[in-house]
């Protein structure tokens, strides 16, 4: 009952908002898979991959092949059931019983055709669900620098790949398909004799060389996808970081890498264009050879074919072709899901299921072992619970490894063996934000939340004060791919995420290194609080007074490591220096030794401000949730639905062809249409000598000619146009057209530009030649007689009013499917690629746990969007049905019917029923596709496509053109007037509800270096970037060489160089990088050198690099061509005090006359600047 219910309601339930979808409703209908996860691992793990999914789907297959048993029982009888009734029509003998019987035998075909249908769409949904949940869990803990070594793409491994493996369903459908392949080939040798044979021979040669030519296409396709992935890695760094990218002027080197990729994708287009003509002229002539080849077999001999006999035999073929033709797409299908598969294996193999730890050999919660692997190296260090430990060295790398390794990040080379108990929480620098409000984001979207928690996580990690400045509260939404938090925000998040998650060890990955003297200090006070129930606490840090804190030291150098604790690091100082160096050891015999001014010491508690919550309370902080609230699944994309009209599919063939290809692709349809037809009429005539043959096989030839050509017009046609587009894409996401509802730019560019550049086109073939066909089948029913008119007409009157209510059920649920897919893939991109998230099993649990909803979500509109696929699916098998059997008893009743228009009018009506199925299912589909390419087309500033003679002459083909494009250019050559930055009485424009800094006064002359200071959140940064021209400012004015500064002027670009704390985690190299800086790898070199880090290798991958690696290599692109001001936003931040000392000095002598102003947090260095400026929030005035 619950299908009938379903089906019923189809409709009606697809005009929904995506909010309003609920994660019980897939639970209803069994696809939240969720609790099945662990079975399905499991079965893969204990069978491989595809008997994995054998035996865990075993019972949803077994009901498809028991229909599937029906299909081919049923099929079978079909042509045999026509031809008895035809040759009781040409006899003048009563047709009755036959015709009776040939309706029941067609009723039921239809019906368990339809149920077959259903049951592989609800196995396909299943297997998407179910693959793709596993693959997040594996992500989840795979090393994220293995997908960077194997070219890999995360966004692909959960949109894509789940959606390929889901095609291994239609295994199932190949055991039926090749069932009835052969039950057609026994009909017709016992049926039609020897010229079975020849049937059968050409289906079985057709199908051989099928097999061959669907492998030459998926190795094509294989290529395709491997230049996506990197593709795709491009699209996930640029929507991430599209401001840094701006404001720090990397659209040519986004661009250069764009051009790469694309430059072998073409290649590739061009291949699979000539493949996939091939097996698709296959598919089109196949019917044409076979009925060529049986009547070769009756002329041979001399069998020959009656003329009702020809009917059968035409009916039978076509039956026959199509299932040939359903196991190649079949086979291709399950080829490239085959193929797919060894990437994912390789993925499951790179992260196995977790084995269940043997009792008592972890150590107790809390104990963290280490201990060098190599002899000689000294012996381990064993942290008991509860310590807190600073973890220091010269290389900030090494200990940044060692950190990731007591988390359990894989590494080729260890250098220590370390163990530790009970759950553990990495945080590091760069961790992402989530979609959302800062509570959910805290608190990790779990229900209930524990209160006295939530607010010592706030309290700890200092949000308190930062939150309560925002009218929101706690409830201030994040996103993903917006800036809205400063660095030291963003990380004091990922601090309450952690605290309040209770590890019984927490590792901090040099976070303090954002936030100012007194921020740091402060919620170092908080985190490394000597208190109870905060656990084992380990750090590293270049901040001096971060040490304070500290019960014991550890400090790590070339694979040895040596413990101490405060007290005895005058009596060790020798050893010390030795390993930290002077500086470093001077600093921190300042910061703890018997002469240090004290601070936050051992010892000393952090009160909770209680007072504070309370009197806060009304400032907007929920604290948690209030009753009755529900966490936001997809409420922020409910937009309205679109309209799509037949015009809008016209305008978009006009983007992507040409007026001449358009013609040659409807002349190739119709000259195949006219060829079936011929063919159909010779037969039916009978062909009994040679004469005959050479009039059939002259129009076969023609056939395979034409549909070849009608197969490798529309692959081969679009690929310039398609390819323009994607330049056009790029170059408006460079150029702007990213900002708050960016949030759905990662699905459009990746998977509908996917479906635009490869469905597209042979969509667009098949929805017109399905048209063609059926309206010429339409015709010869016809033809047949007056009386069909009327019926044909009123069925014609029902299937376009069926047609319209489920097409626009179909429009709505394709858009709420497409949708509730863009907070699942937004929130995949932030959770995967970052080592804290990897590491933390505790937080692996939370982040699938919240995985899970949006992926319950995002089954309820798959759901909603195929019960409407079905229904109206259903409608027009009963629809052709229909047309079917009144074409039948109009013959059988003889209204007006010779006997030779019988066979014709039979043969027109079975194909135009088969035509009327197929084609109001490829337009319900095309619907989808349609929403695809406006969605593409939207991220160009339209509804729709622009036209290929509009791309071809607007749109640069060259990726690497593209910054010409956009940027705006002025006269350089005009001597600029006045200092390099002067600014007067200069506000940024804060976020509503934060105050702004105060009126900010500067001249920064050449070779001058500015410093500015002021505690975290103040607006440093925004002030950075409004006087670098990227924000907006509220108040007073910025002159660049005397002209204003803009983040897309040429003049601005020409002068000015900004580097933030970090790169964007482009999947790039070295060269790549600098390429655009003749002098840049020799500064590079310089400046290691001068830190005493080892120079990065060329190729080495951007985001592989330590974080010191890539500032250093940062800091050599923006000074290698001695601009007149640079702007550095905490771009020193990952070093030590003297490296960062080392590189400033450096780059001030690589270019001597270039002002820097700089955001520095380390009191250290600031004694370098020949003026520093503290910010400071502006006080409000009162009123009145």
């Amino acid at each position: 009952m619950s299908v009938w219910r379903n089906l019923r309601q189809a409709y009606e339930r697809a005009h929904a908002a995506p909010g309003d979808l609920c994660p019980e409703e897939a639970a209803q209908a069994g696809l939240d898979v969720r609790d099945r996860i662990a079975d399905l691992a499991a079965h893969v793990g204990a069978r491989g991959l595809w008997l994995g999914l054998l035996r865990h789907f075993w019972r949803h297959a077994t009901g498809y092949l028991l229909l599937g048993i029906g299909v081919v029982v049923t099929g079978a009888l079909v042509p045999r059931a026509i031809d008895h009734v035809l040759s009781r029509v040409n006899d003048g003998g009563p047709a009755l019983r036959p015709a009776v019987a040939l309706s029941v035998v067609a009723t039921a075909f239809t019906l368990l055709r339809w149920a077959s249908t259903w049951q592989v769409r609800m196995l396909v949904y299943r297997i998407d669900l179910s693959v793709q949940r596993l693959i997040f869990r594996r992500l989840q803990r795979t090393d994220p620098r293995w997908l960077g070594r194997q070219k890999k793409s995360s966004t692909t491994f959960l949109l894509e790949y789940p959606q390929q493996l889901s095609q291994s369903a239609f295994a199932a459908e190949f055991v039926v398909h090749s069932a009835l392949i052969v039950t057609y080939v026994v009909c017709v040798l016992v049926w039609f004799g020897a010229v079975g044979f020849g049937v059968a021979a050409v289906a079985g040669l057709g199908a051989l060389v099928g097999r061959t030519l669907v492998d030459r296409m998926t190795a094509t396709t294989k290529e395709y996808l491997a230049g996506d992935h990197r593709r795709a890695e491009l699209i996930d760094g640029l929507v991430a970081a599209w401001q840094a990218v701006r404001r720090q002027h990397l659209e040519p080197v986004v661009t250069a890498a764009f051009a790469s990729v694309r430059e072998e994708q073409r290649g590739t287009l061009l291949r699979r264009a000539r493949s996939n003509a091939w097996v698709d002229a296959l598919r089109q002539a196949l019917p044409q050879v076979v009925v060529w080849a049986a009547v070769l077999a009756g002329v041979l001999f001399s069998t020959g074919l009656a003329a009702g006999e020809g009917v059968a035999l035409l009916v039978l073929v076509r039956m026959l072709v199509s299932a040939v033709d359903e196991n190649i797409a079949t086979y291709v299908n399950i080829r490239f899901a085959w193929v797919i598969g060894r990437e994912v294996t390789a993925l499951l193999s790179e992260a196995p299921e977790e084995a269940d730890p043997v009792p008592g050999s972890a150590p107790a919660p809390g104990t963290v072992t280490i201990s060098p692997t190599g002899p000689g190296r000294g012996g381990g260090v064993t942290v008991a619970p509860g310590e807190r430990v600073v973890v220091l060295g010269r290389d900030q790398g090494r200990t940044t490894r060692l950190m990731e390794q007591i988390a359990g990040m894989p590494t080729s080379c260890p250098e220590w063996r370390v163990a530790h108990g009970g759950e553990l929480v990495l945080v590091a620098r760069g961790q992402p934000v989530f979609d959302g409000p800062i509570a959910e984001t805290v608190a990790l979207w779990r229900r209930p939340v524990e209160q006295a928690r939530y607010r010592q996580a706030l309290v700890r990690s200092g949000l308190l004060d930062d939150l309560a400045a925002r009218p929101e509260g706690d409830g201030a939404e994040l996103s993903a791919s917006t800036e809205r938090l400063s660095d030291g925000q963003t990380v004091r998040v990922s601090l309450a995420q952690a605290l309040y998650l209770a590890p019984d060890v927490l590792l901090l990955d040099d976070v303090f290194a954002p936030l100012d003297p007194q921020c740091a200090a402060q919620v170092a006070a908080g985190v490394m609080a000597d208190e109870p129930g905060l656990g084992t606490r380990m750090c590293t840090t270049t901040r001096p007074e971060i040490t304070r804190c500290a019960d014991r030291f550890l400090i790590v150098a070339d694979g040895e490591i040596v413990s101490f604790r405060p007290e005895e690091l005058s009596a060790r100082s020798t050893t010390v220096r030795k390993l930290l160096g002077p500086v470093r050891t001077a600093e921190l015999l300042a910061a703890i030794g018997p002469d240090s001014e004290g601070g936050f010491l051992p010892g000393q508690r952090l009160p909770v401000p209680e007072q504070r919550l309370s009197a806060l309370q009304s400032a907007g902080l929920r604290y948690g949730f209030p009753e009755g609230y529900v966490p936001p699944h997809a409420s922020a994309f409910d937009t309205p639905t679109p309209v799509l009209r037949i015009s809008d599919f016209y305008r978009n063939v006009r983007g992507m062809f040409s007026p001449s290809a358009i013609g040659a692709v409807l002349v190739c349809i119709c000259a195949l249409v006219a060829v079936e037809y011929g063919l159909a009429y010779l037969v039916d005539h009978g062909i009994t000598d040679f004469s005959g043959l050479w009039w059939l096989s002259a129009l076969v030839a023609v056939g395979v000619v034409v549909a070849w050509l009608r197969s490798w017009l529309p692959l081969r046609t679009p690929i310039g146009a398609i390819d323009r587009v994607h330049t056009g894409l790029v170059r408006g996401l460079l150029s702007g057209r990213l900002d708050e509802r960016s949030a759905s730019v990662t699905g459009r560019l990746s998977r509908d530009f996917f479906t635009l550049e490869l469905r597209v086109p042979f969509q667009l073939a098949e929805f017109a030649a399905a048209w063609i066909s059926m309206l010429a089948a339409a015709a010869a029913v016809l033809a047949g007689g007056w009386w069909t008119v009327l019926p044909l007409g009123l069925i014609a009157l029902l299937g376009v009013g069926a047609y319209r209510r489920g097409r626009s059920a179909l429009i709505a649920s394709s858009h709420l499917s497409a949708a509730c897919r863009n907070p699942l893939l937004n929130f995949a991109r932030a959770a995967l690629g970052t080592p804290g998230f990897h590491t933390s099993p505790a937080l692996r649990r939370a982040l699938s746990a919240r995985f899970d909803d949006l992926g319950a979500v995002r089954a309820v509109g798959i759901l909603r969007r195929s019960w409407v696929q079905l229904r109206t699916l259903l409608m027009v098998e009963i629809l052709g049905l229909g047309v079917f059997l009144i074409a039948l008893w109009a013959v059988v009743l003889s209204f007006g019917a010779t006997a030779l228009a019988a066979g014709v009018v039979v043969y027109a009506a079975y194909t135009l029923a088969q035509r009327a199925a197929l084609i109001v299912e490829g337009m319900l589909e095309f619907d989808g596709t349609l929403l695809a390419i406006r969605r593409v087309a939207e991220l160009l500033g339209s509804s729709d496509l622009p036209t290929r003679a509009r791309l071809l002459r607007e749109t640069p083909r060259d990726l690497a053109c593209l910054t010409d494009g956009f940027l705006r250019y002025e006269d350089e050559t005009r001597p600029g007037g006045g200092p390099p930055v002067h600014a007067q009485r200069l506000q940024p424009l804060m976020p509503e509800g934060l105050p702004r800094p105060e009126p900010l006064d500067l001249v920064a002359e050449p070779g001058s270096l500015t410093v500015l200071t002021g505690p975290s959140g103040v607006g440093k940064s925004t002030l950075l970037k409004t006087l670098a021209g990227a924000n907006a400012a509220a108040n007073g004015t910025v002159l660049l060489n005397g002209a204003k500064p803009a983040v897309l002027s040429s003049r601005t670009r020409s002068a000015l160089r900004y580097a933030d704390a970090d790169i964007p985690r482009l999947p790039v190299t070295v060269r790549a990088f600098l390429r655009g800086c003749p002098d840049g790898p020799v500064l590079l070199a310089q400046l290691c050198a001068a830190t005493g880090t080892s120079v990065p290798e060329p190729e080495d991958t951007l985001r592989n690099l330590s974080h010191t690696h890539r500032q250093l290599v940062n800091l050599a692109r923006v000074f290698a061509d001695g601009p007149s001001a640079v702007f550095l936003d905490e771009a020193t931040s990952a070093m030590d005090a003297q490296a960062e000392h080392a590189a400033l000095d450096t780059v001030r002598r690589a270019a001597p006359h270039t002002a820097i102003i700089a955001v520095l947090h380390r009191t250290a260095n600031q004694d370098l600047a020949d003026r520093r400026i503290t910010v400071s929030a502006a006080r409000e005035e009162p009123v009145g």
